[in-house]
C-alpha cells in the first residue's frame, strides 16, 4: 500500500482524497459490502476489492434511521439515508510521519446518527491532538440490533442481533489493514464514542475478537449494559409481530425483502427520543454469548480488555430525558422510580430521600438529577472502579456549557463541541474560558492518544478504589475525590447501578 498525495491505496483499491486545511482528508470509503438483499440482518462482510480509483471527497449517506437527534446537537442537518451506508472518513497528515489513531463512534441512541454530522468535522481534533482521525457509519435501529429466534437459528451459532456492533469491529479491522497507508499507527489505535457510541465502546471491549483491534478506550456518557438474550429476544419477537413477519412461511425472507421505509417505521415506536428508555432494549447491544459472552463491564480489568480507559459524563445528563417522566411532587419522583427501575416502594422512597428538598427544592430537579446518575453518572464512576484493577483508568465530569445553551446546564452531548472544536461549524456564542476549555480537552483526549496517559494544567490520578479521583474538566480544571455528593455509592447499594 502507498500513498501519492491526495491518492491512497489500500487493500481494497486507489481513494483519492482532498487537501483541505493542511490535511488530507477521504469521506466515504467503503469498509464492508452493503448489508442489503441475503446480507440484510447478518453480520458484516468485508468490502470487496474495486478497479480503479474511488473519489473520497464526499460523506457516504448515513444509514437508515428514525431521527437525527436533539436539533443543538444535529444543528439544521439531514441527508438521505440508504441501507448501503458502511463508509468511513480518515483526518490523515501528509508528512510521511507516523501517527497515533483515534476512531470515533457517533452516538443517537442506537436509531440515529451520521459521521458526517457538522458536530462531528475533525479537522481541528486532527491538527491539534496531533492524530489520524477516523468516523464510521453503522447499521441502526432494527437494521442494527433485531435479533430473533429464526435468526440466531440461521446463524449456526445460536447467536443474532449486535449487527451495528459487528460493522464498528469490522471498521476497527479495515484501520489495521489499512492506516498506515494514511500515516496513522496500526500499532496505537484509541476508540472512542459518545452516548450509544460510548456504549458500543463499552461492549467492544467486551467482545475477545476486538481485542488486538485497538489499544485505549474513552468512553463519554455511556456505559449502559448489553441486555441478555431472553430480553432481546423478546423485543425481537415484538417487532417481528409489528413488521407482520411472525406468522410467515419464510420469516427470514419476509424481513429481507420488507420495503425499508416498513422497517425504519418498527424502529420509530423504539425511538430514545420518545422518553421510553426501557423500549430501547430491543434495538441496544446484548449478550449474545459469542460476541459479548458477558457483561463488558465484568471485563474490563481482564487480559484483552485491560487497557487504558477515560471514562466520564456531564453535570446535567438527566435534561435531555427528561420525557421518560413527567414529575411535579416528591410523591410523582417515587412513583417515577419504581416505574422506570421495578424498584419496591422502599427502595424507589430511599432514592428519593437521597435528593434532599434543600439541596433540590422543586421535585423536577431531583428527578433530572437522579436520571442522569442512574443512565450516566453513576454507570461510569462503576466503570472506572471495574477498570482500576488493571490498566490505568481515568474519570471526569465536565462541567462546562457554551453561553447558548447554558439555560439547560451542561447537557448530554454538550462536550462534543469541545472535543472536536465544533464551534464554528454549528455557531454557538463562545468565551475565552469556552476556548480554553476546548484546548483543555483536545490536549488531554490527544495526549491520552499518544502515551496512555491524558495530559492536564493539572495531575489526573489514575482512579482506584482506595483513591478515586476525578478531573473535573472546566476552566479551571480541578481534581476531586467525590461527585454528586456520594450519591452513586447509595445508588450502588440499593442496587440501581452496576
Amino acid at each position: 500500500m502507498q500513498q501519492t498525495g491526495t491518492t491512497v491505496t489500500i487493500s481494497t483499491g486507489s481513494v483519492e482524497g482532498q487537501e483541505e486545511n493542511g490535511l488530507r482528508i477521504f469521506r466515504g470509503i467503503p469498509f464492508a459490502e452493503p448489508p442489503t438483499g441475503n446480507l440484510r440482518f447478518r453480520p458484516t462482510v468485508p468490502a470487496a476489492p474495486w478497479d480503479g480509483t474511488l473519489p473520497a471527497d464526499d460523506f457516504g449517506p448515513p444509514c437508515p434511521q428514525t431521527a437525527l437527534g436533539p436539533e443543538f446537537l444535529a444543528g439544521d442537518f439531514a441527508r438521505p439515508s440508504n441501507e448501503d451506508c458502511l463508509t468511513l472518513n480518515v483526518w490523515a497528515h501528509d508528512d510521511g510521519q507516523q501517527r497515533p489513531v483515534m476512531v470515533f463512534i457517533y452516538g443517537g441512541g442506537f436509531v440515529s446518527g451520521d459521521s458526517a454530522w457538522p458536530l462531528y468535522e475533525a479537522t481541528d481534533l486532527a491538527i491539534n491532538a496531533d492524530v489520524t482521525v477516523v468516523s464510521i457509519n453503522y447499521r441502526l435501529g432494527v437494521l442494527g440490533y433485531l435479533a430473533t429466534e429464526e435468526l440466531a437459528e440461521e446463524s449456526g451459532i445460536d447467536s443474532a442481533g449486535n449487527y451495528g456492533l459487528h460493522d464498528q469491529i469490522e471498521a476497527l479491522r479495515w484501520v489495521q489493514t489499512n492506516i498506515r497507508a494514511f500515516g496513522g499507527d496500526p500499532d496505537n489505535v484509541t476508540v472512542f464514542g459518545e452516548s450509544a457510541g460510548a456504549i458500543s465502546v463499552c461492549a467492544i471491549l467486551g467482545a475477545p475478537s476486538a481485542d488486538d483491534l485497538f489499544h485505549k478506550a474513552i468512553i463519554e456518557s455511556g456505559i449502559g449494559g448489553p441486555v441478555n438474550t431472553p430480553s432481546i429476544m423478546e423485543g425481537g419477537a415484538a417487532l417481528m409481530e409489528e413488521l407482520g413477519c411472525d406468522d410467515a412461511f419464510d420469516p427470514l425472507r419476509c424481513l429481507r425483502t420488507l420495503p425499508l421505509e416498513d422497517l425504519e417505521g418498527a424502529t420509530k415506536i423504539l425511538s430514545i427520543f420518545s422518553g421510553d428508555l426501557a423500549e430501547l432494549t430491543a434495538v441496544s447491544p446484548h449478550v449474545d454469548g459469542t460476541l459479548i459472552p458477558e457483561q463488558p463491564l465484568l471485563r474490563l480489568s481482564q487480559p484483552g480488555a485491560d487497557k487504558p480507559l477515560i471514562v466520564g459524563s456531564n453535570e446535567d445528563e438527566g435534561i435531555l430525558f427528561a420525557g421518560a417522566a413527567v414529575v411535579v411532587t416528591r410523591a410523582g419522583f417515587e412513583r417515577a422510580v419504581e416505574d422506570m427501575t421495578g424498584a419496591t416502594s422502599s427502595t424507589a422512597e430511599a432514592v428519593v430521600d437521597l435528593y434532599s428538598r434543600l439541596d433540590y427544592p422543586l421535585a423536577s430537579d431531583a428527578w433530572l438529577a437522579f436520571l442522569g446518575e442512574l443512565s450516566f453518572i453513576c454507570p461510569g464512576v462503576s466503570a472506572a472502579r471495574e477498570a482500576a484493577g488493571g490498566a490505568p483508568a481515568y474519570a471526569y465530569h465536565f462541567t462546562r456549557s457554551p453561553l447558548l445553551t447554558r439555560a439547560i446546564g451542561v447537557a448530554h452531548g454538550i462536550e462534543l463541541f469541545y472535543v472536536f472544536s465544533s464551534f464554528d461549524e454549528i455557531p454557538l456564542v463562545t468565551t475565552p474560558p469556552d476556548r480554553r476549555v476546548e484546548q483543555t480537552m483536545q490536549r488531554a483526549w490527544g495526549s491520552f492518544a499518544h502515551t496512555g496517559t491524558p495530559d492536564l494544567a493539572e495531575t489526573w490520578p489514575a482512579y482506584s478504589a482506595t483513591s478515586p479521583a476525578f478531573a473535573i474538566l472546566d476552566d479551571p480544571v480541578d481534581i476531586v475525590t467525590e461527585i454528586r455528593g456520594g450519591r452513586c455509592d447509595d445508588l450502588r447499594r440499593l442496587g440501581l447501578v452496576p
